[in-house]
């Protein structure tokens, strides 16, 4: 949120609809959409051009609102079926980390290695990965650390791993 938005409950919107357009009915519903949108409650509420004070529609059920199934396997063959799902950029990431083993991966060689420019950007993804494991209990194979006052990360080989990315064990 902005700093001058902080400490504000509640924004006034004031949308005009002219009630000679051909589409009326199409504008007064997607403005009372926006009001839905824009985090308004069930009981959110908007007057038409008519004076008649109407309610905005109800929420529709986002799929980002369902609880997600966790995987199931080992550990390790959670790991592989989430890695499978994960972007390109993401899987560079872990694949990154994996190369390094044992040894830690700072979060300057990261950005520097998968040209990336700000730290903001590096903690998306990585924020996102943590989220979206949580979401379906798979444990990373790795851990983040403080490696001489920087971030890092090190691998570390789940309990039932036997699987690796990297390009030279496609014909193992």
């Amino acid at each position: 949120m902005h700093k001058a938005l902080a400490g504000i409950m509640s924004i006034k919107v004031t949308i005009e609809i002219d009630l000679n357009s051909a589409n009326k009915d199409e504008l007064v519903h997607l403005a009372g959409e926006l009001i839905r949108l824009a985090g308004a409650s069930d009981k959110a509420n908007f007057r038409s051009g008519d004076g008649i004070r109407r309610q905005a529609p109800p929420p529709v059920n986002r799929p980002r609102n369902r609880k997600r199934p966790p995987m199931t396997g080992t550990l390790a063959e959670r790991w592989e079926k989430f890695y499978d799902t994960m972007s390109q950029r993401t899987r560079d990431f872990a694949d990154l980390i994996e190369a390094h083993a044992p040894d830690p991966v700072t979060q300057a060689r990261v950005m520097d290695l998968l040209e990336i420019d700000e730290p903001k950007t590096l903690g998306g993804l990585t924020g996102s990965l943590n989220r979206w494991s949580a979401a379906v209990e798979v444990q990373l194979p790795w851990q983040t650390i403080n490696h001489g006052g920087m971030r890092a990360w090190v691998w570390k080989p789940l309990p039932d791993d036997s699987a690796h990315h990297s390009d030279d064990d496609e014909d193992t």
